[in-house]
């Protein structure tokens, strides 16, 4: 995860991305994902990463899933610390970080995959979620490359 996050291996993105969409086609359930969203970096992180480590992985598995992906549906609206550090009640108390983007209306009754990197807490997942469902009467499932324990 190291290498995918923070040294540019963005091919690793791709490998996680075909061996969960090649999971999930053999459970037959590509066909339930209207739009995969992934969750963004701030502006900030981006400019300096120069690469949003999740992007590549959703839309390498909304290929591997044969459906679309939005990658500026949503957008971080601060470029807070990073949370990594933070403990699990900071994490929760952020929960106004995301926005839906610009050009991005999600209409009701689509089902969203929404993907990140690793799960730690689920306070940006569910962030992201709340903004996701503000907007629309969606449907959401989530996806990440791994968890913490």
């Amino acid at each position: 995860m190291h290498q995918l996050k923070y040294k540019g291996q963005q091919q690793l993105g791709s490998y996680f991305a075909l061996r969960m969409g090649t999971m999930l086609n053999q459970l037959e359930v590509k066909s339930e994902f209207d739009l995969i969203v992934p969750v963004p970096l701030s502006k900030k992180r981006l400019r300096k990463r120069g690469y949003n480590q999740v992007d590549k992985f959703a839309a390498d598995l909304a290929e591997t899933l044969q459906t679309q992906v939005a990658l500026k549906a949503l957008e971080r609206i601060d470029s807070a610390k990073s949370s990594v550090k933070l403990n699990r009640k900071h994490r929760f108390e952020c929960e106004h970080r995301f926005k839906c983007g610009k050009s991005f209306e999600p209409k009701a009754g689509m089902h969203i995959l929404l993907v990140d990197d690793v799960i730690t807490t689920g306070a940006t997942l569910e962030a992201c979620a709340k903004v996701l469902l503000n907007a629309a009467d969606v449907r959401l499932s989530f996806a990440t490359i791994a968890m913490t324990e």
